[in-house]
């Protein structure tokens, strides 16, 4: 049993195919038969030779008839044009019969309905999203899709597409209210400590510039100059002052810009009583900001300039486009990519929400209907579908679709075709030699 077992010719055999192995077999019975054949002229007197001829011929002509008649399912044995060739020539015939299966048999849409109802979405859709291949995916699948659609845009465009959207949302939005909360918890409840302090440290730095004493005294002067028209008297005292160096225009400007650059320090001092006194004096006017149409009107005037003149197009070009265009690749500073933050918000919310049973129920009750829409609106797709799968596969690309769908069971038929030819062979001489010959002696 062991020799048998390890046989070389044996392991072979087992490593074959079934196709092979009904090849294989089809191809020993012919080179048996070529050898009984041979062999009658030798052994045709003895006894035990004519059973082994039926059984050999039988064998071979069983396996002949089915090897032709399950090559002429697909193709023409050796040339043969007459009814060969059977599933390439009814292709389409196929195809409309597997259609037929499918929506009569298979996948009626009653029996898609009461499956799609026995389906319970949200568990499956859970488990999926909670599994380490589920969040997998569908992080794939955001970033795959967020590449497209960045992709589908250049910079320029993308500029524009931004742009245009900024200002159609900013021109919707008056800035007086805004700006009336933002004052009004500076005046009265004096927030923005830290912005205000930035504030005046600008202001301290354009006051105490050259240019600012040099502007400032040449204000001084035209405002005393005007003074001068106004009588002879103050036109005197003026001019007098101004001789005698009583007035020096220049060191009353410096006099201002240190005054004011000291005020201002002091104002920077935390909760400083001056500022503070300062600002509660404008909450009343900034409280009533709206009903002021003329200021109201000014200041949206202004906002509607400031929006129309920024160059949106180069900020989002220059500035916001590199920035996503690396976070889609890169990520944010911990790695983060926009998929794998969409991705943990999308957990969060579903730890959060994701045990109310009002909530689940909704959900499954959304896609079922989602489902039944998809079915009803689709089940047509069906019928193109596999038109279109099966109807675009070349000549050999659909032989060998059925051929390996089926194959296995085809070349059974063919070993078994051998097997019975050979069992046939048998019972045939079998009834010659006991029954017929017999028989035909008695009459004769």
């Amino acid at each position: 049993m062991n020799r048998f077992t390890h046989n070389p010719l044996m392991k072979t055999f087992r490593r074959m195919t079934l196709k092979e192995r009904a090849n294989a077999i089809l191809a020993i019975t012919a080179i048996l038969y070529v050898c009984v054949f041979v062999g009658q002229f030798v052994y045709g007197h003895e006894s035990w030779y004519q059973p082994l001829y039926w059984a050999v011929q039988s064998a071979l002509i069983g396996g002949v008839a089915d090897w032709f008649a399950v090559t002429a399912l697909f193709r023409k044995p050796l040339g043969f044009p007459y009814h060969t060739a059977l599933i390439p020539r009814n292709k389409d015939r196929l195809i409309n019969g597997v259609i037929q299966l499918v929506q009569t048999k298979m996948l009626t849409k009653q029996r898609c309905r009461v499956l799609l109802g026995r389906v319970e979405f949200v568990p499956i859709i859970e488990k999926f999203m909670l599994s380490p291949e589920g969040q997998r995916s569908v992080r794939l699948v955001i970033h795959q899709g967020l590449q497209l659609l960045w992709q589908s845009q250049n910079a320029t465009e993308w500029g524009q597409w931004g742009a245009k959207r900024i200002r159609e949302l900013l021109s919707k939005q008056s800035l007086v209210p805004v700006l009336k909360h933002v004052l009004l918890d500076l005046c009265k409840y004096n927030k923005y400590e830290p912005m205000v302090v930035q504030v005046l440290n600008v202001v301290q730095s354009r006051i105490n510039h050259p240019a600012m004493v040099t502007w400032l005294t040449a204000v001084v002067a035209e405002e005393a100059h005007k003074k001068k028209r106004k009588s002879f008297l103050s036109d005197f005292l003026i001019t007098f002052s101004e001789a005698t160096d009583v007035i020096n225009y220049e060191e009353l400007a410096q006099a201002i810009v240190k005054e004011a650059y000291a005020m201002l320090e002091n104002w920077k001092r935390p909760n400083s009583p001056e500022r503070t006194a300062w600002l509660r004096q404008w909450i009343e006017p900034i409280s009533n900001i709206e009903d002021n149409r003329e200021v109201c009107i000014a200041l949206d005037a202004a906002w509607q300039r400031w929006i129309v003149e920024q160059d949106w197009e180069a900020v989002i070009e220059n500035h916001i486009y590199p920035y996503i265009d690396e976070l889609l690749i890169v990520g944010d500073e911990r790695g983060e990519t926009p998929a794998q933050i969409l991705l943990n918000i999308a957990l969060e919310l579903w730890t959060v929400y994701g045990k109310d049973d009002d909530l689940r129920m909704r959900i499954e009750q959304a896609l079922h209907g989602i489902g039944q829409y998809v079915l009803e609106q689709g089940y047509d797709l069906i019928e193109t579908v596999i038109r279109q799968v099966l109807g675009s596969l070349s000549t050999e690309k659909f032989i060998y679709f059925i051929e390996s769908k089926v194959e296995d069971d085809l070349s059974w038929i063919r070993i078994n075709g051998a097997i019975v030819g050979a069992v046939a062979g048998l019972m045939t001489w079998t009834f010659l030699e006991y029954v017929y010959t017999p028989l035909l002696a008695m009459f004769m």
